[in-house]
């Protein structure tokens, strides 16, 4: 008998990363855009520069130290006072409220994906993550799964003075992963002293426990020749086991196939699909098991005996399985779902910067991420299918009455 049921497992998805990098910069002519100061009663009211006051230009692999107005792709700047404004445990909630991103690879969506668990992955325009190239202060930074994709949590966000989102002509710049576009972190390599930021939280159902511990800390060399940064960070989600603790799954909704709907005639008004709010159930699982199939041994012997469909009841007997999509006694899936993977993540970040002269800069930098997610697996296939020995001891009276006919002969069902 191969009984469809359900079954717990555990999956850890760890990400270690250390990268450094060092550079050389040579002297390149630097192009920049001036502004006229504004005239007030026909006068110049633009005072001349001080004597020796520093003007700094900086520019980003994105081009994007702007507003976002002067640039000829459509620019996006997010700067630290809304990362603060959103007080977001995850630098990517302060993203995805973008319009052209689509938040749709976080730990809320990935339930049944175990390579990008525990990750958060930036979806511009809906093309998938492996067209959003992520910068960090215009470089390619090391990716965190497989595939080449880069989570953007990995950074301590109280190290991120900014954030520049490109969402067209990017790819003629960095390339096809950039189709969808660019977004590009700044790192407040310029920071001094220390500063960071403390905050939790919990649902209104006493689920989805979060915390965050996000610091940084910055010095340089009196002359500024010699700057350091450094950022740690230390979240934490317990995430929401079931779903059906919230009272919309816990009513069972869904989409099925519509029964009035016409292939042949699809002129008709009758919609392929139909979205219901409840009373959903699996077609083919059972919450103690339905029989799905007969192995025989020997040759003779046709039909299944009856035993096909039989579900297991809590009490140990066995009744008719009712396969009804709607009302039947099958599983309410939505519910039995995982609403959110826990996550337990930390991640590091730093870098040093040497700059001798205007034609001269050393850069190192070090990262650190490590991630751990676990949640439930879904029985759907064998070797997830149980096959029961007719000789368990625990087969009902009536199965084993089944199995006990002469013909045809069972060995194992």
């Amino acid at each position: 008998m191969g009984i469809v049921n359900s079954r717990m497992a555990r999956h850890w998805h760890k990400n270690v990363v250390l990268a450094a990098t060092a550079g050389l910069l040579s002297p390149f002519p630097a192009l920049a855009q001036t502004t006229a100061a504004p005239l007030v009663n026909g006068a110049d009211q633009a005072g001349p520069v001080a004597e020796g006051e520093a003007k700094e230009i900086v520019v980003t692999g994105s081009l994007l130290r702007n507003s976002g107005f002067d640039a000829p792709s459509p620019i996006t700047v997010i700067d630290s006072e809304a990362i603060n404004r959103v007080s977001a445990t995850d630098i990517s909630e302060v993203i995805n409220q973008i319009p052209s991103v689509r938040a749709s690879l976080r730990p809320t969506s990935s339930t049944n994906l175990p390579a990008l668990a525990g990750g958060n992955f930036i979806d511009l325009r809906g093309l998938g993550f492996q067209r959003t190239q992520i910068l960090i202060d215009g470089r390619r930074y090391v990716p965190t799964t497989s595939t080449g994709g880069v989570s953007i949590s990995s950074v301590p966000q109280a190290l991120i003075g900014g954030i520049d989102v490109i969402t067209g002509g990017a790819s003629a710049t960095y390339g096809s992963d950039a189709v969808a576009g660019v977004v590009n972190l700044r790192i407040d390599d310029r920071l001094e002293g220390i500063q960071g930021e403390v905050q939790g939280g919990i649902s209104n159902y006493g689920d989805y426990r979060n915390f965050l511990v996000s610091t940084a800390a910055g010095a340089r060399t009196s002359d500024g020749s010699l700057r350091a940064v450094v950022g740690l960070e230390w979240s934490q989600n317990d995430g929401i086991e079931y779903l059906g603790d919230r009272p919309w799954a816990a009513d069972g909704p869904g989409v099925i196939n519509n029964p009035s709907y016409s292939a042949a005639n699809p002129s008709t008004a009758q919609p392929r699909l139909l979205l219901v709010n409840g009373g959903i159930r699996t077609t083919n699982v059972s919450y103690g098991g339905v029989i799905s199939a007969v192995r025989r041994s020997g040759a003779g012997g046709t039909g299944n005996g009856g035993l096909v469909n039989l579900q297991f009841l809590s009490d140990g007997t066995v009744a008719p399985f009712n396969s009804a999509n709607i009302g039947g006694d099958g599983t309410n899936e939505i519910a039995y779902s995982v609403g959110a993977v826990p996550v337990d993540r930390k991640s590091a970040f730093g870098r040093i910067v040497y700059e001798a002269s205007s034609a001269f800069k050393l850069t190192a930098e070090a990262s650190y991420s490590d991630v751990e997610s676990k949640f439930r697996g879904i029985a759907s296939a064998p070797p997830n299918q149980h096959v029961i020995q007719r000789n368990n001891v625990f087969i009902p009276t009536a199965i084993r009455n089944i199995l006990d006919q002469p013909n045809p002969s069972y060995s194992r069902a």
